[in-house]
């Protein structure tokens, strides 16, 4: 098996990346070759590493959504059903695309929003998350620019928000695990 791509490799690139849901049916047709050939050459160009996996990567400035900002956010009380109750809320809303519960720092969460506009992404936050708690500070950060796009499969995003998770959780029991360190060293 040879690395050197021939033209039939370079078509069949060029329609996967414009449609990579094609059935190899579909594919073979546009090559002039069988559906088994088709698909020997597709396993083939995998194998070599030229085909990765079967994803979709959007670009955030065709659904006009160009503003992103992250705010920071302490609830007055976080007793009870607070947290969860504020969770739930956020997953509500089509425009917050991540919130994370933190424990660090002096607040409660980070949300991210993604809007056409500034205006837009403080009326979220204001009028339709915010409203129905009692929030004691919010702060928020403008991202200007980005200097990656995430572009990582499901996969990849799962074990991302898996391990996150467990650093949070590390973060929460270490400042615990320190101060038993200090009161035993007093001792």
């Amino acid at each position: 098996m040879t690395n050197i791509l021939d033209p039939t490799d370079i078509a069949i690139c060029k329609l996967l990346l414009g449609n990579a849901k094609m059935t190899m049916k579909v594919l073979g047709k546009e090559i002039f070759l069988s559906e088994e050939a088709a698909r020997s050459h597709v396993k083939r160009l995998e194998d070599l590493g030229y085909i990765l996996g079967y994803h979709a990567t959007l670009d955030r400035a065709k659904f006009n959504k160009v503003v992103l900002m992250y705010y920071h956010i302490k609830l007055i009380s976080n007793a009870g059903n607070n947290l969860k109750l504020f969770m739930d809320k956020s997953k509500e809303l089509v425009q917050i695309i991540n919130c994370q519960q933190v424990a660090a720092d002096g607040y409660d969460f980070i949300v991210t929003v993604e809007s056409p506009s500034l205006n837009e992404n403080n009326r979220i936050i204001t009028a339709e998350l915010c409203h129905y708690f009692d929030i004691y500070s919010i702060s928020n950060a403008v991202v200007l620019s980005e200097t990656r796009i995430n572009r990582v499969s499901n996969f990849s995003s799962r074990i991302k928000k898996d391990l996150n998770k467990v650093i949070v959780l590390i973060a929460y029991f270490s400042q615990f695990l320190n101060v038993e360190t200090i009161s035993s060293c007093q001792l």
